[in-house]
């Protein structure tokens, strides 16, 4: 399964959840394609942000090669899933869908089952990193659960 995680920026939230889900994938013996991307420009070429470093490492998550890139057309086709931060991400996500693409577009907290909020507040403006990474860390063990349970019984 190929995997897009994406924010507004891809400085804070979207490469965080990269580095989580890939690490629990991992951890789960799952073999994912897994990159993330945003829907800015704004920040081509940036590092994530370093509060955003500091927690996943503190938490064993590797986000040293995480760089900014703004999604193309190409990754709708290069990938089945583009899981968004917010749902103002997903909105863009859709409106933005080539009607040939056959990826889902889907918010991150829906794999959470309703359980708590329906979004992960973006920290570049609330300044709260600890509360999206807890959130983060939520939704991707979520994830990670779902993918097993529909792993085939060998």
């Amino acid at each position: 399964m190929r995997i897009l995680f994406v924010c507004h920026g891809n400085t804070c939230r979207s490469p965080a959840a990269e580095a989580v889900v890939r690490g629990l994938a991992a951890d789960a013996g799952l073999g994912l394609q897994i990159d993330s991307a945003g829907i800015s420009a704004d920040r081509l070429g940036a590092p994530a942000t370093p509060e955003m470093r500091q927690l996943a490492d503190s938490a064993g998550y590797d986000m040293t090669k995480a760089f900014a890139r703004k999604i193309s057309t190409m990754d709708y086709d290069a990938f089945d899933l583009l899981i968004a931060m917010d749902k103002s991400v997903v909105a863009v996500l859709k409106a933005d869908q080539p009607i040939s693409s056959r990826a889902q577009v889907i918010g991150f907290m829906d794999y959470t089952g309703g359980e708590g909020p329906s979004e992960i507040a973006d920290p570049w403006h609330t300044h709260d990193y600890p509360a999206a990474f807890d959130l983060i860390q939520t939704a991707a063990r979520a994830f990670i659960a779902t993918l097993v349970a529909d792993q085939p019984r060998q």
